[in-house]
């Protein structure tokens, strides 16, 4: 057994990904700490018609191309850690989505273009003129 006398923890070992690779190092020897949680903690609402969200749609569209509705998802993303977030995912219109699974990985080229894409974003978003 590889892992034998090692200790691993595992964040988000619920399920998924986590729970995938807490299975794997404990058969392999390994004495595993799995840790998950589970606080509630109220989902968050953003109008995808508002201006916020057209603005990071807007940057996305104008890299990809891709002009299907945005993707509304109510899990629980790092968007629930603070108010006024929003998780903008680089999801490519013409690749197979591995996010949170076995063997998850991104095409380098789509790390580069993501990079881009946030770049933008950021800066149309700190010149945005918000309604008080």
């Amino acid at each position: 057994m590889r892992l034998e006398n090692k200790v691993a923890i595992v964040t988000g070992a619920a399920k998924g990904l986590g729970g995938a690779m807490a299975q794997l190092f404990a058969q392999e020897g390994a004495k595993v700490i799995a840790v998950e949680n589970t606080a509630y903690t109220p989902s968050v609402y953003m109008d995808k018609n508002g201006k916020v969200i057209n603005a990071m749609i807007d940057v996305y569209r104008e890299f990809t191309g891709d002009m299907t509705e945005p993707m509304v998802i109510g899990g629980g993303t790092y968007a629930r850690a603070m108010p006024g977030i929003v998780a903008y995912g680089m999801l490519q219109p013409h690749r197979e989505g591995t996010e949170h699974q076995k063997d998850e990985y991104v095409f380098l080229e789509d790390l580069y273009q993501a990079k881009e894409i946030y770049r933008i974003a950021i800066e149309k978003l700190a010149n945005l003129e918000l309604d008080a």
